[in-house]
C-alpha cells in the first residue's frame, strides 16, 4: 500500500522520478509496469496493472456513464519505469491535466495521483478551509 506526498520535477520528455520508497514496489509487484490514465479533477491517476483491470472493468459495466467511460478509460495508457527509475507520462494526458514542470505525487492505497504543484496546492487549500464538509466526510473517523 501507498502513501504519502512527493515533490516531483517532470523533464522534457515527460518523465519524473519515482521516489525511492515506491520504486521497489513497483518494480517487484508489477514489474515496473504501471496504467495512467486522466481523471476529471485534471490529474493524472497512475495504478498497478491488475489494480487497473479491476477498475477498468467496473466502469464500463456501468450504464450511464459514457462520457466518463470515454475520458477515463480512453486515455489510458501504459507506462513503465526507465533503467533510471523513471515514468513517461504521455503527452495527451500531460496536456489535459495541464502539467508543467512541477508536480505533486500523491500516494493514494493502490493508486498515485500526479497533479501540477500549483494546482494542487489550490486544491489542498480549498478542501482545508471547508471544514464543516472534512467534518461530514470523516464522520466516525478519528484522526
Amino acid at each position: 500500500m501507498f502513501q504519502g506526498p512527493a515533490n516531483v520535477t517532470l523533464d522534457s520528455k515527460g518523465r519524473f522520478g519515482v521516489p525511492a520508497r515506491y520504486r521497489q514496489s513497483l518494480a517487484s509487484v508489477a514489474e515496473g509496469q504501471v496504467v495512467c490514465t486522466v481523471h476529471p479533477d485534471r490529474c493524472v491517476l497512475i495504478y498497478l496493472p491488475q489494480d487497473w483491470a479491476r477498475i477498468s472493468d467496473a466502469l464500463m459495466k456501468q450504464n450511464g456513464v459514457r462520457d466518463v467511460q470515454r475520458l477515463i478509460v480512453g486515455f489510458a495508457s501504459g507506462a513503465s519505469l526507465d533503467a533510471a527509475g523513471r515514468l513517461r507520462v504521455p503527452a495527451e494526458l500531460r496536456e489535459y491535466c495541464a502539467l508543467e514542470r512541477h508536480a505533486t505525487l500523491l500516494a493514494l492505497g493502490h493508486r498515485f495521483e500526479l497533479w501540477d504543484a500549483a494546482r494542487w496546492r489550490e486544491r489542498a487549500r480549498r478542501v482545508s478551509a471547508q471544514s464543516e464538509s472534512l467534518d461530514a466526510a470523516l464522520g466516525s473517523v478519528q484522526l
